[in-house]
């Protein structure tokens, strides 16, 4: 043992020397670098070679790069689940079959955990494209989103309200109604709402007719020129669909402003090119 051992150190110092003698002794300060990789050569140079050489496959390559990845995933979870359910197959083949798919699971999953190590980096250098402002994914800036979005919310049912009146059509026999009622009331008295309750049966029906109403209790939206009005809602709806509801209703109001402002500007144009002003 004690032989095997010097003759090791003895190869292991020539080799030193020969080296020594090539390029500069292994000790000098120049050479410390290398540690004991000193005797590795024709290495690159480059360490960013590989990545400057990459190309993103195309969408062809990928999609079959892809198709085949799942495949072979798949063959591998069947093999395995076939084994699992064979009543002859033994303990090592089950093994073996477990072993094989998670060795294929185990690749796509570190492919999946760079994946989100390259996106954080991506967003962190590229913060246009996180859009963290508007789309936010910490749980403060969450919170504050929605406590934004819930103020300005308000702001715009109390702003449909000082332009329209809300016309429920109801009747004291129907449950639904008197179930509604309490969730209705402090609704409009909270984003300040004109309400009128009025019977199918009553003069105000005829409005009703006209929108087609034939179920109670159901909310209308009534400008209050007079000049526009539509259905809100149908039946028994909680608070947070009433919000919900007269938010799209002040969307499609103003929809419906836009559209009439341009036919107005096409009837114009009509008349001043026949002759007519105005």
């Amino acid at each position: 043992m004690k032989n095997r051992t010097l003759a090791s150190l003895f190869i292991f110092f020539q080799l030193i020397a020969a080296n020594a003698n090539a390029g500069g002794s292994f000790f000098e300060q120049s050479n410390q670098y290398k540690g004991f990789y000193w005797f590795e050569r024709g290495q690159s140079t480059n360490p960013n070679k590989a990545e400057i050489d990459y190309q993103i496959p195309s969408a062809t390559v990928a999609a079959a790069s892809i198709e085949a990845r799942k495949k072979k995933l798949d063959d591998a979870r069947n093999q395995m689940v076939a084994v699992g359910f064979d009543q002859d197959a033994p303990l090592s083949a089950k093994r073996q079959a477990v072993i094989n798919y998670k060795k294929i699971e185990m690749e796509m999953w570190n492919g999946a955990l760079s994946l989100v190590d390259a996106s954080d980096m991506a967003n962190f250098i590229n913060p246009e494209i996180a859009d963290n402002q508007n789309h936010p994914t910490n749980v403060f800036g969450v919170k504050l989103q929605r406590q934004v979005e819930a103020e300005q919310n308000i702001v715009a049912i109390i702003g449909f309200a000082k332009e329209f009146d809300l016309l429920l059509f109801a009747d004291e026999s129907c449950r639904y109604c008197r179930e509604f009622a309490p969730v209705l009331k402090r609704f409009v008295n909270q984003h300040h709402f004109q309400l009128d309750i009025a019977s199918l049966d009553s003069k105000a029906g005829n409005i009703a007719k006209s929108l087609g109403i034939t179920s109670i209790p159901t909310l209308v939206a009534v400008k209050k020129d007079g000049f526009l009005l539509f259905e809100v809602s149908r039946g028994v709806v909680s608070t947070s669909e009433l919000e919900a509801n007269i938010l799209l209703a002040s969307k499609y109001s103003q929809e419906l402003a836009v559209k009439k402002k341009q036919g107005d500007q096409g009837k114009r144009k009509q008349h001043k090119s026949r002759g007519y002003s105005g």
